[in-house]
C-alpha cells in the first residue's frame, strides 16, 4: 500500500512539473482561519466589510501560501526559476 502511495506522488509530481498549463499549489489555510475570525468579530456582509477596509483584502490575500509552481508557471511570468518565486512569495 505505501508503494502505490508513492508511486501515485510520483505520478502527481511529474504531470504537475510536465504539465503544459501553468500551475500552482497554494495553501488557503490562514485565510480560512482569518475570515472565521473575521465572523466572530461580527462582520456579517464581507464584501461591505472589505470595500469599507481595502487593508483588510490585501491582509488576506498576503495569508495565501503558494507551496509549489511549475515550469510553465515560472516561464508565464518570466521568473529565473521556481525559487525565484517561492522567495518572493515566502513560506510560514
Amino acid at each position: 500500500m505505501e508503494d502505490a502511495a508513492q508511486e501515485s506522488e510520483q505520478r502527481y509530481r511529474e504531470l504537475f512539473e510536465r504539465s503544459p498549463v501553468a500551475m500552482w499549489e497554494q495553501d488557503f489555510r490562514a485565510v480560512g482561519a482569518w475570515l472565521d475570525s473575521l465572523r466572530k468579530t461580527g462582520v456579517k456582509n464581507l464584501r461591505g466589510y472589505l470595500d469599507a477596509h481595502p487593508e483588510e483584502l490585501l491582509r488576506g490575500i498576503g495569508l495565501v501560501r503558494i507551496l509549489d509552481v511549475n515550469s510553465a508557471g515560472v516561464a508565464l511570468i518570466h521568473a529565473e526559476g521556481k525559487q525565484q518565486l517561492l522567495i518572493d512569495f515566502p513560506q510560514e
